[in-house]
């Protein structure tokens, strides 16, 4: 079979946060983004629900995913880091009827979308002109803090995810300290996520950055297996 019968054209996207989970399908030749629809989080028992719940309302089926979760992504077993969600990244597409789903961090699809941002969208701070694949990083405040990193390997962006939300804060001077330690009161330390921050981050990056990284991996898998044994 080739790589394109085996590539979907069009998969749904999502940017599942501590509060809520946002949806989308997305066009895997253009990037383009359409159907968002955001749900809460609080309004359903599992991902698994809430997926099929956005699902119910597409009317042409749609058969892999590719979803941006905030949670490190260490084990099968995906455990959300402000939120009560859990899932089993082995049986997900079958609870939701989906061939299959990629599971990417929040933060390194954000990290995915950067080379996909148009002039319109960038701010340049600072002077001088930007280096041609310099590596690149992202940070933003949600529920929770998100950081990532993207290098280029020569060949492709590879994107580096971290759990930002988990460094400690430090201090310059003695008013900063001051301010860290009351925000440690209570606690051994004083990590950057428990502080309330009020902004909320741009949806469409990140599902932007979930469906480049689908149409990369499905890409690579796709390549392998036309490849003579």
């Amino acid at each position: 079979m080739s790589e394109t019968s085996k590539t979907p054209s069009r998969v749904l996207v999502a940017d599942i946060g501590g509060t809520n989970a946002r949806f989308a399908l997305a066009d895997l030749a253009t990037l383009e983004i359409s159907s968002v629809r955001t749900l809460a989080g609080a309004d359903y028992p599992n991902l698994a629900d809430a997926m099929k719940a956005y699902l119910k309302d597409i009317t042409k089926p749609v058969s892999h995913a590719g979803i941006a979760v905030a949670a490190p992504l260490d084990a099968d077993e995906i455990k959300f880091t402000n939120s009560p969600w859990s899932f089993a990244r082995s049986e997900l597409a079958a609870e939701v009827g989906l061939e299959a789903v990629h599971v990417f961090n929040d933060f390194e699809a954000l990290s995915l979308s950067l080379p996909y941002l148009t002039p319109e969208q960038l701010h340049q701070i600072g002077g001088g002109a930007p280096v041609v694949h310099a590596p690149k990083a992202v940070l933003g405040p949600g529920t929770g803090l998100g950081v990532a990193g993207l290098v280029w390997s020569g060949a492709e962006w590879v994107a580096l995810p971290g759990e930002g939300g988990h460094m400690t804060l430090g201090a310059e001077d003695e008013r900063e300290l001051a301010l860290t330690e009351r925000l440690r009161k209570g606690r051994m330390k004083a990590f950057v996520e428990p502080i309330p921050i009020y902004v909320i981050l741009a949806e469409f990056p990140a599902l932007t950055g979930a469906a480049a990284g689908l149409r990369s991996r499905l890409a690579t898998h796709a390549t392998k297996d036309s490849q003579p044994g």
